[in-house]
């Protein structure tokens, strides 16, 4: 069966994919408060939510068919737009993402053992709310693989925005953790800041990114 790609007109910034991401996160939002899970417990569901997103940004380099280099560089040489290139830019970018997540994993779970330990009921919740964002960010996953298949994204900003991408999702709930936000209200606050940056920069890399072919 065909894919069906969108144009312009029929993906607003105010797309699906979008109300997606912003129910996920309302949704965790709403247990974590009733549940009383402290933001220290909710960083589980972030870094996953971050790898998951880098997992399907991998696919996307590795499916463009066509995109451009300008501007890109590694070990100080042009990097040519040939099929190799994006092999090496995904590879690049998931031994890097991999390995900072890595050490980010350390950290969340050395957090939440000080913190005793998460109950069995716990532990299933953190699951569904990353089965939750796994299902958000495919679908997102796909709608931007239809739009790049309209135009030639750019390789090096593909690589960098999605830096841009994850880094004040999980700036808000860090700082809230670092100030000890363990009431309801830090919660709910800090939470809904992450779910803010989260959405504006869904929306900056999707426009970012969004080639219209040439015409003549």
């Amino acid at each position: 069966m065909e894919e069906h790609t969108p144009t312009d007109s029929q993906t607003p910034w105010f797309d699906n994919s979008l109300r997606s991401l912003i129910t996920s996160n309302l949704i965790t939002i709403v247990v974590a408060v009733v549940e009383g899970w402290s933001l220290t417990t909710l960083l589980f569901i972030y870094w996953a939510q971050s790898v998951i997103i880098g997992v399907f940004h991998i696919r996307r380099m590795l499916e463009l068919e066509s995109f451009t280099t300008d501007g890109l560089t590694m070990n100080g040489r042009p990097v040519a737009p040939i099929p190799s290139s994006k092999r090496q830019v995904a590879g690049f970018f998931a031994l890097h993402y991999g390995f900072f997540h890595f050490v980010y994993l350390v950290f969340v779970l050395t957090g939440i053992s000080t913190n005793g330990g998460l109950s069995t009921p716990v532990w299933w919740g953190l699951v569904g709310g990353v089965v939750m964002f796994a299902f958000n960010h495919y679908f997102s996953y796909r709608q931007n693989r239809a739009l790049d298949r309209q135009g030639s994204p750019n390789l090096g900003t593909m690589l960098f925005l999605h830096y841009a991408r994850v880094v004040p999702m999980h700036l808000m709930a860090g700082v809230g953790v670092a100030v000890g936000g363990t009431t309801r209200v830090a919660v709910i606050g800090f939470l809904s800041l992450k779910t803010i940056a989260d959405a504006v920069m869904h929306i900056v890399e999707h426009r970012a990114l969004r080639k219209r072919p040439a015409t003549s």
